[in-house]
């Protein structure tokens, strides 16, 4: 991207006055008025009062007549005020005396592409350039290698031109420095060099020139002598566009349409286009216009579209042009018009544009908005293919296929579409697919041709590719061609493809062609696939037309023996209705067999697709509910029981997407139903669980939680944040259950269902009744025959066998009798929405966050949930008044990286982790920040889920400021909630404790240091709480047990503590007396009087292949279950002086202001940043949570404002 680098007329930078220059009020008065403004000095051109401008520097000239600096100022002025005349004899009078100011300004004004037209001329501009240059002025300078760059007024020449923009740069121009970045990055002048072009844009970009920030941007975002980093691209895109350059907007907007180093915002990437567009960007207009077109970020306009295209258009831009023809050849926006179409093909074609070339060869070829021309459309389609354009090779193989427009040459013809087919181009794999078929230079191949229709069906030529697939397999019998017919209307209603509606219009011929059994009709249907596929026009397809024609009109007769008018109005009803009537015997047969198999779940589900077809969205639903009771019965027998963890499973996932499906048909109140019965069904799969023996439970637990978070993705598809909060609750229950390994006899209610409403509970019952029915009853009759089978006639199990037979057939009679009031059920789920969601509302209303946020916090708190999927983060933003959720598109696996690459920063203090805490910023807060302001909140509870609950939030960055210095943070945990309403404690005694030494450990020296600040045993000491301290030997486990169990409401430990992933039996907290405390005697320790546990050193498990963050948080939860009001700890090795200081500081706020923990630990953490503590030790500081002596720590710096020193603390639980 090139740097424009031309001053607007009078644009007169402000030099180094040097003796010119006077200290006298009129002079300064002069100078401040109409300067260009640098460094504070002068005014803008847009904010330049010219008259008064005027005034202050005649005033000026007055005092001082023949000073050429003011006369330089008053051209300036005048130039403003229009007064052309005077503006160039105050400029040739500065000149003539040799001022560059004036020199500069003169220059200007004969500068063609600036100056007034009355005194252009290029070769008088470059005499005063080059007179100020050769007095140093660095903008001269600039200016001059402009001219020699561009060839005006002088013979054009790279070199000469990078010769004065490198003279400019060494006295820090920044416009010469972007300029010179140009000449490297294209090898103009100068050997081409990325590296070259990166660092003197980055020198122009620091100091804040606009067009090296965009070029910069771009070189991250092409990843040139840069590694390719789009959020570093966005933070130059945005420097500049803030400075309001059209480019870097228009490339701001593209990052957000495309989600690249911000999540993808259809409407901030509109803001920006519209931003870039009105200052006359034709890129950002034709961006405009496409986001109209399409109706994203914006309401659907064609009219406004076409607006924006012709704007951009009128400038010369191709791609606008073509879009511009576009949509001229549809009639979208503007009255159909084929010739109008064809002239901005062509403007946009003669420019290069691949597209526009091929359709200008296609408007040529079909004879549309011109004369038809085969020779002419060949010649396009040649211009197209030379580009690489698929189209265009498609187009011209095929052409030289038929010897049309060009001689035939069937071999290079087929290459040509060879290679476009390779590109997934729908037009070549659909000659293929013909050429295959039909034997064209080639043994036919219908396996061939099956596969290459189904990539045409694949790349989006779906009506085209199915017409296909009938043309391979006649219309019959045949499931496969049938299924063709159905996918062509469903999905294309309205027809589409290569020819547009001709495809439906086709099949819909072809189809009552084949039940009336008429060659005529099947004739009529060929001609119009003659236009459908470009290669049957040269061939006569006999083998085709001779099977259409003798194709059974019994094989799409009408369940209903529908005939006459209204069968034919509705061919495809009538071959929905045919295979309907098939399924159904199938089925019936099947179950008559008490056959409860694969077979027959497919063959319901495929019931239900068809009476869809047929328009019945609710009977289709209702028929998906039988197929879910087969699966019921299917999974019990496979398993040998309903009530096991393995058949619970398989019908909750069967449900949940029974569920999409619903919601897919916008069906939200059934889909609300099935989504609710999969989780509650998921419920029972865990309690199953729990009994497993371990080694297999453990095979299971990854699915397990996984299923949680699916289903939480799904509520949030229905728009139903409760739910999904709920379904959050019940996936960190669990979770935190496996990772303690509770008693199976503390469940409490870990184990309970989604609250249904009256209607769900009412058809939840009635199904499941059926289902456990149908199940049992097969059960049985399966260990009847399994007993028959093996020993003699037994006439008791025959008479029962015949009785659970008969039991059956009359279950299932009675389900398909009762199947319509089924359906009414369903339709009453949706008829009562409104009512419905207020009962929802109502019975989540109780152990919901919003209501702990109305009854506890007021307006002073928000909170977030945040939910992780393979392919996306779910933000749900909670307030006292609203509920919605931002979803951002991120990969897990680049969600990894981007929280262990702010790890490695935060806990670098030699490094910025600005730039790391930015990228998650943009990723999770920036999605809500607008919400976040709105609520006033100054406190977020946060529900992580994941790897994030390793990511520091507070040392997040919002480009301006650190998240701790905006909000007090808590995780928000379920066992935090009977703590909520606890009040400040009056006084905090605390017990403390602490390790200073202790083999094969990291010594932590200033552990007595920190206990000694923190807690005042007796009268003695300076501590700010009363309390005791238990140090080195006497730190114990007996005496930390009995200091829980005494009433401290505080306990502090500064030792090691370590955790292990995936089971809290491995994780321990370190004693003085070299023992060990392991999490599993620490859940059995009361906490009840204790209303914070502080750990100053955690080590968790992040970077570990196993790791997922849950062990902090499980051990948080599993405090506050034993009574604690809330933990502190670390998510990483802390550096020992600094701890012990943000301790105090802790402590300090919380005791002298009455601040809450929450509030208290932002308040320290504020400290930190704001006066960067006191100088601490320079050599290696010792950590904590380290497990092995002489492991690497890294240096402190004077000063602890480094997240490094402050980020690592967190609060888990009540944050008062």
């Amino acid at each position: 991207m090139r740097a424009f680098i031309a001053l607007a007329i009078g644009s007169v930078l402000l030099g180094a006055e040097g003796t010119l220059a006077s200290s006298s009020t009129a002079y300064l008065s002069c100078r401040d008025a109409a300067a260009l403004r640098v460094s504070g000095i002068g005014v803008s051109w847009s904010d330049l009062d010219a008259a008064a401008a005027v005034k202050l520097c005649e005033a000026a000239l007055a005092a001082d007549p023949d000073n050429p600096r003011l006369l330089a100022y008053l051209a300036r002025a005048l130039n403003k005020a229009g007064r052309m005349d005077e503006a160039f004899e105050a400029a040739r009078r500065s000149a003539l005396a040799g001022d560059p100011e004036g020199q500069i300004n003169l220059g200007n004004m004969f500068n063609s592409r600036l100056g007034d037209e009355k005194l252009r001329d290029d070769a008088e501009a470059v005499r005063w350039y080059r007179r100020a240059s050769e007095q140093g002025d660095a903008r001269a300078q600039n200016h001059l290698g402009v001219m020699y760059e561009q060839g005006r007024g002088v013979p054009q020449d790279d070199a000469e031109a990078v010769r004065w923009y490198r003279l400019a740069t060494e006295q820090g121009d920044a416009t010469a420095q972007t300029n010179l970045g140009w000449m490297y990055e294209q090898g103009r002048g100068v050997p081409q060099d990325d590296a070259g072009a990166v660092r003197w844009y980055r020198l122009a970009a620091e100091q804040g020139d606009a067009t090296a920030q965009t070029n910069l941007g771009w070189m991250y975002d092409q990843g040139r002598a840069v590694p390719q980093d789009d959020a570093e691209a966005m933070r130059w895109y945005r420097r500049a566009s803030e400075q309001g350059d059209a480019r870097a907007q228009t490339n701001l907007g593209v990052m957000y349409e495309q989600g690249r180093g911000v999540p993808q915002d259809d409407a901030e990437a509109v803001r920006w286009y519209r931003l870039a567009a009105e200052q006359g960007d034709a890129t950002a207009q034709s961006n405009l216009g496409t986001m109209y077109y399409h109706g994203r970020g914006v309401p659907q306009d064609d009219a406004e579209a076409m607006r924006w295209y012709r704007r951009a258009s009128e400038q010369g831009d191709a791609r606008a042009q073509k879009y511009l023809g576009r949509m001229y050849e549809r009639g979208r926006g503007v009255s159909q018009d084929d010739a109008e179409a064809v002239r901005w093909y062509r403007l946009a074609a003669e420019q290069g544009d691949a597209t526009a070339q091929m359709n200008l060869g296609w408007m040529y070829d079909q004879g549309r908005g011109v004369p038809q021309d085969d020779a002419e459309a060949v010649r396009w389609y040649q211009r197209a293919a030379a580009q690489g354009s698929a189209s265009g090779r498609a187009h011209l193989g095929v052409a030289m296929v038929r010897g049309v427009g060009i001689d035939a040459d069937r071999e290079e013809g087929w290459r040509l579409i060879g290679l476009a087919a390779k590109e997934e181009n729908v037009s070549a794999l659909l000659a293929l697919a013909a050429r295959h078929r039909l034997g064209l230079d080639t043994v036919p191949d219908h396996t061939a041709a099956r596969a290459l229709y189904l990539s045409a069906i694949e790349a989006g030529g779906a009506a085209d590719g199915h017409l296909g697939l009938l043309a391979l397999e006649p219309p019959g019998p045949s499931a496969v061609v049938r299924e063709a017919m159905l996918r062509v209307v469903e999905a294309f209603p309205e027809g589409g493809g290569f020819t547009g509606g001709a495809a439906l219009d086709a099949a819909t011929r072809l189809l009552e062609a084949a039940r009336a059994g008429s060659p005529e009709r099947a004739a009529e249907a060929l001609a119009l696939l003659d236009r459908h596929d470009p290669l049957t026009t040269a061939l006569d397809p006999v083998s085709w037309r001779e099977a259409v024609a003798s194709a059974p009109s019994s094989a799409v007769a009408s369940s209903a023996g529908g005939t006459g008018a209204a069968a034919s109005i509705r061919p495809f009803a009538v071959l929905v209705e045919a295979e309907l009537l098939d399924e159904r015997r199938r089925i019936a047969a099947l179950v008559a067999a008490e056959t409860f198999n694969d077979e027959l779940e497919q063959r319901q589900e495929r019931v239900a697709e068809l009476v869809y077809l047929l328009g019945d969205t609710d009977g289709a639903l209702a028929e998906k509910l039988i197929a879910l009771r087969y699966a019921q019965t299917r999974a019990t027998l496979e398993w040998g029981s309903a009530d096991n963890y393995f058949p619970l499973l398989y019908t909750s996932c069967r449900w949940s997407k029974a569920s999409r499906w619903a919601r897919q048909l916008e069906r939200p109140g059934t889909a609300l139903f099935m989504a609710k019965q999969a989780v509650n069904l998921l419920q029972d799969a865990r309690r199953r669980l729990a009994g497993l023996p371990e080694n297999l439970r453990e095979c299971f637990l990854k699915v397990h939680e996984d299923r949680y978070r699916w289903l939480a993705d799904l509520f949030v598809e229905l728009g139903r944040l409760g739910e999904a909060e709920l379904v959050i609750r019940m996936l960190k229950d669990f979770e935190t259950y496996e990772y303690v390994r509770r008693e199976a006899g503390s469940a409490g209610s870990s184990y309970d269902h989604l609250p249904l409403d009256q209607r769900e509970a009412a058809l939840g019952t009635a199904l499941g009744d059926a289902g456990r029915v149908q199940a049992a009853l097969s059960l049985e009759r399966r260990n009847l025959l399994k007993r028959q089978a093996m020993g003699e006639p037994d006439p008791a199990v025959a008479a029962r066998l015949a009785e659970v037979r008969r039991l059956l057939e009359e279950a299932e009679r009675t389900a398909r009798t009762e199947f319509d009031g089924v359906r009414s059920a369903l339709v009453a789920l949706e008829r009562s929405g409104d009512e419905r969601a207020i009962a929802s509302r109502d019975l989540l209303a109780s152990g919901s966050v919003q209501g702990l946020l109305k009854s506890e916090f007021r307006s002073e708190a928000a909170a977030l949930h945040m939910v992780v999927l393979p392919d996306r983060v779910h933000v749900i933003v909670t307030t006292a008044d609203t509920q919605l959720v931002r979803t951002t598109s991120v990969e897990a696996a680049e969600l990894g990286r981007l929280v262990l690459g702010l790890r490695e920063a935060v806990q670098s203090p030699g490094r910025d982790p600005r730039p790391a805490a930015q990228r998650l910023y943009d990723l999770l807060l920036r999605p809500v920040e607008a919400e976040l302001a709105a609520s006033q909140a100054k406190l977020l509870l946060l529900s992580l889920d994941h790897l994030l609950r390793y990511v520091p939030f507070a040392a997040l960055h919002d480009g301006e400021r650190y998240v701790a210095e905006r909000y007090a943070l808590t995780l928000f945990t379920e066992a935090a909630r009977t703590n909520l309403a606890r009040q400040n404690a009056v006084s905090w005694e605390a017990a403390g404790f602490g390790v200073t030494a202790a083999p094969g450990f990291t010594p932590l020296p200033a552990v007595a240091e920190e206990l000694r600040a923190i807690v005042r045993a007796g009268n003695d000491g300076d501590g700010l709480l009363p309390g005791r301290v238990y140090l080195d030997q006497s730190f114990t486990g007996a005496r930390f047990r009995d200091a829980a169990q005494a009433g401290f409401p505080v306990v502090h430990v500064a030792s090691h503590f370590v955790l292990r992933p995936g089971d809290a039996r491995d994780g321990f907290l370190l004693l003085g007396d070299g023992g060990r405390l392991t999490v599993e005697e620490l859940r059995r320790i009361p906490l009840a009087g204790v209303d914070l546990l502080a750990l100053s050193a955690c080590e968790t498990a992040v970077g570990r292949r196993d790791g997922d963050g849950r062990e902090l948080e499980s051990l948080g939860v599993l405090a506050q279950e034993r009574g604690a009001g809330a933990v502190m700890a670390t998510l990483w090795p802390v550096a020992d002086a600094s701890t012990a200081r943000f301790m105090r500081l802790f402590y300090q706020a919380r005791v002298e202001t009455g601040l809450s923990k929450a509030a208290a630990l932002q308040a320290a953490m504020r400290a930190f940043l704001a006066h960067g503590g006191e100088a601490q030790q320079a050599a290696v500081d010792p950590g904590r949570g380290a497990e092995v002596v002489g492991s690497p720590r890294p240096t402190v710096p004077a000063g602890t404002a480094h997240p490094y020193h402050w980020a690592p603390f967190v609060l888990i639980g009540s944050p008062w």
